[in-house]
């Protein structure tokens, strides 16, 4: 499993005061985080174009996207905030994200969700998809992480390459937990099945 702890810093790139100040003048939500992102994405642009360090430029779009996702995990009221969380999955989970690649998120959720949490999810989903940031989403319980693992070996993979965003470690944990490959995919099985993936 990928750290919880991957951090980065670049006001440049994005700036929380400014950010919160622009959310503060007026300007409507969506404006504001499209805003952030184009400016962000051009300083990402702009800096490949003088260095061509593509690890680095994958490396910072991840960490802008982060930052943008959990602001926007702010703009929804969760009814439960202990048994919800926002999971980066994949190669996003990684710390890593290409520019024109989906972003591949999974709200994970301690026990299925009730009708006002599936409303807050779909209110999310929508709210990115109205910045224009383009996600790969599931939302999936404990036992569903569990079962979809054992059966799936892109699911397991998925997860394994995963990063806490917003909400509590203890789910985050539990969920690593549930799908570790000493519990779902034995050592030998799983490289068996990437072989054959």
């Amino acid at each position: 499993m990928y750290s919880t702890n991957y951090t980065y810093a670049d006001s440049q790139i994005f700036d929380d005061t400014t950010f919160a100040e622009a959310l503060k003048a007026g300007t409507s939500a969506i404006q504001t985080f499209r805003t952030a992102l184009q400016q962000g994405r051009a300083v990402l642009t702009e800096r490949f174009l003088e260095s061509h360090n593509a690890s680095e430029a994958v490396m910072q779009h991840a960490w802008l996207v982060d930052q943008v996702l959990r602001q926007a995990w702010k703009q929804v009221q969760w009814p439960d905030t202990q048994n919800v969380a926002l999971v980066a999955v994949g190669g996003y989970g990684r710390g890593e994200l290409h520019p024109h690649s989906d972003v591949d998120i999974m709200i994970l959720l301690s026990s299925p969700a009730t009708d006002e949490l599936k409303r807050c999810i779909e209110q999310f989903i929508m709210f990115l998809w109205d910045i224009r940031l383009e996600v790969g989403h599931s939302a999936r319980t404990l036992v569903d992480c569990m079962h979809e693992a054992a059966n799936d070996i892109t699911v397991i993979t998925t997860l394994m390459e995963s990063r806490l965003l917003v909400g509590p470690k203890n789910l985050y944990r539990d969920m690593q937990a549930c799908v570790s490959r000493a519990r779902v995919w034995p050592s030998r099985d799983f490289f068996a099945a990437k072989l054959q993936e």
